[in-house]
C-alpha cells in the first residue's frame, strides 16, 4: 500500500494521472460545466466545488432463536448511490465558507451539503444527479455568502482570508472495491446458527444475530484539482440480547464484530466468540441493584473506546468555530489549548490517516487525500499528557497557516476537521490482571469495599458493569447504572493502561478508527437510576 501511496498521490498540476473510470468521467465533465456556465445574473460565481460519489451495496440476513427474520437475497444488492456537494462561492478572500446561515424566526440551517440519490450508474445518470444537487446546492451557498457578508459588516469584522486558506490539491486513485460478497444462502445459515445459541441459556428473552456484508466505494473530484477513490468491503456480526433480570429489571445488550477487507473468519470461531458474548450476557442475571458511586473505574477497551469518543474526539475537532449569530460551541474546547496538559502524563496520542493497515487489520480511517482535495498528514497531537497539535481543515485560525488534510464530511456535515485513525499509546502498560490489582489498590487506598469494571459505556439498561471487591477480588454483575457529569478532567485522571488495545471500527463517509487500550480512570461518578423493575410475566418463558 505505501508503494501504491508513493505512485498515485501527486501535487495537482497536467492532466488526470490515473486512469479514470465512467465516475471521474461524469463528475469531471459536470464539474467543468458548473464552473464554465453556473452564474446567476449579479450574484457571486461558484469559486470552489467538491463532489463525493458515494455507492454502496450489500446482503443482511437475521434471524432469532435460530429462525430467520430477515432472509438475505440477490435483490438486497442492488447499489444504493448518491451524489454529496459541497459548493464555496465567491473568491480566496471573500466566500461562504465556515459560516452557519440562518433561516426566518432566528433558526440555523443545517450545516450540511446538498445531497441526492440517483439510481442510474451510467455516464447520464451521474451527471444528472449531480446536475440536480449542484442546482440546489448553488442556491444554498449564495444565501450563505449574502447572509455572511451582512453578519460581517454587524459585526465590523477584518477579512483574514483564513476561512478557505489556499492548499495545494492532491490525488490518490485506490481501487474500487469489487470483492464478492458472501452467498446468501451462506449468510442465511450464519445468522440462524447465531441466533440459535441463545437456546442453550435459561435467562434470555432475546437472541438475535445480524449478518451483513458491505460493499463502500467512494469517488471525490473537485474542480481545483484535487481527487480520490477508496474502496472497502465490511462484514459485520451484530448480536442482541436481552434479559429480565433476578429482580424483574430489564435489560438489553449489544455487541458487534467487523471484519474489514478480509472474508469472515472459519465459522467455528465466529460460533465460539458469539458463544461466550452470550454466556456473559446470561451471566447478568444475579445482577445486584447499584448504589450511587464515586471512585476508580476500570474501563475495558470497549468502554474505553466509548469514553475516548465522547471526551477527547469532540474537542480536538471541529478546530475553527463556525462564524453565527447563534454560536452554540461550533468548535472542539482544545481549540485553544496547545501547549497545556489535556491528557493523562505517560500518553501518547496520535491520527495517522496515512496508515492503511494495524496488525493485520485494515483501517477505515485511512484518508490519503481529504475531503477538501488536500494531502493528509500525520499528526501527534499530545505527547506526554500535553496538547501538541490539532486536525485543520481549510478554515484556519489566524496563527495557522495552512490545512494538515484532515477535512471530513458527511451528507450532514459539510468538510470540517476531525479525526481518522486515532491511536492512544501509553508508555507504560499492563496485564488485565494487574489492572484489576491496581484498581483494588486504589480503592484500599481511598478506603472504599468495591471498584467497578466496566464493560460498555451505555444507558442504565444496557450497561455492562462488574463490581470488584477490595477484600478478596470477587466479582459480581451489578445493573441500573451509568457515568455521570463525566467532564475532560476524566482524561487527565487515568492512571494506567493495559496490554489489550483493541481498535474500533465507524465506517461511512466520515469512517474512523481508534485503537485504545484499557484505561483505569482515578475518579468517575455513576449514577443509579430510579427505575423500577417490570412486572414479571404471569407465565414463565417457554423452555
Amino acid at each position: 500500500m505505501k508503494l501504491l501511496f508513493t505512485l498515485l498521490l501527486v501535487v495537482a498540476g497536467g492532466g488526470f494521472c490515473a486512469a479514470q473510470d465512467v465516475y471521474f468521467s461524469a463528475m469531471k465533465d459536470e464539474l467543468a460545466r458548473t464552473h464554465k456556465k453556473l452564474q446567476l445574473k449579479d450574484s457571486v460565481r461558484p469559486y470552489f466545488t467538491s463532489y463525493v460519489l458515494t455507492q454502496s451495496s450489500g446482503l443482511r440476513a437475521q434471524a432469532a432463536w435460530g429462525e430467520l427474520e430477515i432472509a438475505a437475497t440477490a435483490a438486497q444488492n442492488e447499489p444504493l448511490r448518491t451524489a454529496v456537494v459541497n459548493m464555496i462561492v465567491g473568491n480566496a478572500k471573500e466566500n461562504s465558507n465556515n459560516f452557519q446561515a440562518e433561516r426566518a424566526l432566528g433558526m440555523l440551517y443545517a450545516y450540511a451539503p446538498t445531497t441526492v440519490y440517483f439510481p442510474a450508474g451510467n455516464y447520464a445518470g451521474i451527471r444528472e444527479g449531480f446536475w440536480r444537487a449542484t442546482d440546489e446546492e448553488y442556491r444554498q451557498a449564495l444565501e450563505m455568502f449574502s447572509q455572511k457578508e451582512a453578519y460581517k459588516r454587524k459585526k465590523r469584522l477584518k477579512e483574514t482570508g483564513r476561512d478557505f486558506a489556499p492548499a495545494k490539491a492532491a490525488r490518490f486513485i485506490g481501487p474500487a472495491d469489487t470483492a464478492e460478497l458472501d452467498k446468501p444462502e451462506d449468510m442465511n445459515r450464519l445468522a440462524r446458527e447465531l441466533s440459535a445459541l441463545g437456546k442453550k441459556y435459561a435467562y434470555l428473552d432475546v437472541a438475535r444475530a445480524r449478518v451483513s456484508g458491505q460493499r463502500l466505494n467512494y469517488w471525490y473530484m473537485d474542480n481545483h484539482g484535487g481527487a480520490w477513490r477508496l474502496g472497502h468491503t465490511v462484514r459485520s456480526i451484530y448480536l442482541t440480547a436481552q434479559l429480565r433480570n433476578k429482580a424483574g429489571y430489564r435489560q438489553r445488550f449489544e455487541t458487534e464484530f467487523n471484519y474489514v477487507d478480509t472474508p469472515f473468519p472459519p465459522q467455528a470461531e465466529l460460533l465460539e466468540k458469539a458463544d461466550q458474548w452470550f454466556a456473559a450476557i446470561n451471566g447478568v442475571y444475579p445482577a445486584r441493584k447499584a448504589e450511587p458511586y464515586l471512585g476508580p473505574v476500570l474501563l475495558s477497551p470497549q468502554a474505553a473506546a466509548g469514553f475516548i469518543r465522547s471526551l477527547l474526539v469532540p474537542e480536538i475537532s471541529n478546530t475553527t468555530a463556525l462564524l453565527s449569530d447563534s454560536d452554540g460551541g461550533t468548535a472542539g474546547k482544545f481549540k485553544d489549548k496547545l501547549g497545556q496538559r489535556v491528557f493523562a502524563p505517560g500518553f501518547t496520542i496520535t491520527d495517522r490517516p496515512l496508515l492503511s493497515s494495524y496488525k493485520d487489520t485494515a483501517l477505515l480511517g485511512y484518508f490519503p487525500v481529504d475531503m477538501e482535495g488536500v494531502a493528509a498528514q500525520d499528526i501527534t497531537l499530545v505527547k506526554n499528557g500535553k496538547l501538541t497539535d490539532l486536525p485543520f481543515s481549510r478554515s484556519l485560525p489566524a496563527a495557522r497557516k495552512a490545512s494538515n488534510g484532515h477535512a471530513r464530511m458527511t451528507e450532514n456535515k459539510r468538510p470540517r476537521a476531525g479525526i481518522t485513525n486515532l491511536f492512544i499509546t501509553p508508555e507504560q502498560a499492563f496485564t488485565p490482571d494487574e489492572m484489576k490489582q491496581k484498581l483494588i489498590a486504589r480503592c484500599k487506598a481511598l478506603d472504599l469495599e468495591y471498584g467497578y469494571r466496566l464493560e460498555t459505556m451505555a444507558g442504565p439498561g444496557a450497561m455492562r458493569l462488574t463490581r470488584i471487591y477490595v477484600k478478596d477480588g470477587r466479582e459480581e454483575p451489578v445493573y441500573g447504572m451509568a457515568p455521570r457529569n463525566l467532564t475532560t478532567r476524566a482524561l487527565r485522571d487515568i492512571l494506567a493502561a493495559g496490554t489489550d488495545e483493541t481498535t474500533f471500527q465507524k465506517f461511512g463517509l466520515e469512517a474512523h478508527s481508534v485503537t485504545v487500550p484499557s484505561l483505569l480512570v482515578d475518579e468517575m461518578e455513576l449514577w443509579a437510576g430510579d427505575e423500577q423493575p417490570d412486572r414479571a410475566p404471569y407465565v414463565a418463558k417457554p423452555q
